[in-house]
């Protein structure tokens, strides 16, 4: 039986997802404009506004009782030419993934870059198209360049932390710019917005998320870096999921 306060949330979580279009769309036409004006820092500009509106729209649904949340960051002013990775259970975890971070680099879904309400931003950001053949060489030059590059290495959401599934992109990239890697891991509960589930299928109790840094990954210490690439990419592949599922499990 619903509740009154279920009832709430399925019509502010509408309001939530009919506001955050609304958003994308004045957002878009925004990059539109901007992509046209000469001498100016459009990259940074754009990662600025995504990193606001994604923290605006996060307090947002924490103010109408959709969601709590808990993010423990204490190396983020330390980043330079780092590969963040993040398990990805939700449908909001990229949302709070740029509300921490403001100047952020995201290796993102195809489609993106097609639809005419995200194409604009996902351009002016300079972020990288999953199906690009060249993405990991671009992610590369991009870490060696100073940027912070955000990549799932599961490359979709899953509902189930016991059953992790990384490809290999993250490990090609940490492998072939030798740098550092910040795991975040990403527990919501009780669970929401999981693959295949509608937005209208709250749960019988507000989710809370708690997002926490691990310890930095220096991958000469976790791997053998003497071995043949194609046998690190594995190894290190391994390593980060085995790393996960240990700790979604504390």
């Amino acid at each position: 039986m619903l509740t009154l306060k279920r009832y709430w949330r399925i019509l502010a979580t509408g309001i939530s997802f009919f506001l955050f279009g609304l958003g994308a769309i004045f957002i878009g036409f925004v990059f539109y404009i901007v992509a046209i004006i000469p001498f100016l820092n459009k990259q940074k500009k754009a990662r600025k506004t995504i990193h606001l509106s994604c923290k605006f729209y996060i307090r947002l649904m924490q103010w109408l009782g959709l969601l709590d949340y808990s993010i423990t960051l204490n190396q983020q002013s330390k980043l330079s030419g780092t590969l963040i990775i993040a398990n990805h259970p939700t449908l909001l975890d990229a949302v709070f993934l740029f509300a921490m971070f403001e100047d952020l680099c995201c290796i993102t879904k195809a489609k993106l870059w097609k639809n005419p309400f995200t194409a604009g931003p996902v351009r002016v950001a300079n972020f990288i198209a999953n199906d690009n053949a060249d993405f990991i060489s671009i992610a590369v030059n991009k870490i060696q360049q100073g940027e912070n590059i955000l990549i799932f290495p599961e490359g979709t959401r899953n509902s189930n932390n016991d059953s992790l599934i990384f490809k290999r992109g993250a490990a090609n990239i940490a492998v072939q710019s030798a740098c550092d890697i910040l795991p975040i891991l990403i527990k919501c509960y009780p669970k929401t917005l999981g693959k295949n589930e509608k937005w209208y299928q709250v749960p019988t109790s507000k989710p809370i998320f708690t997002i926490s840094a691990l310890p930095i990954i220096h991958i000469q210490d976790c791997i053998d870096t003497t071995r043949p690439r194609t046998l690190q990419y594995r190894d290190l592949t391994d390593y980060l999921c085995n790393l996960y599922k240990k700790n979604s499990q504390d």
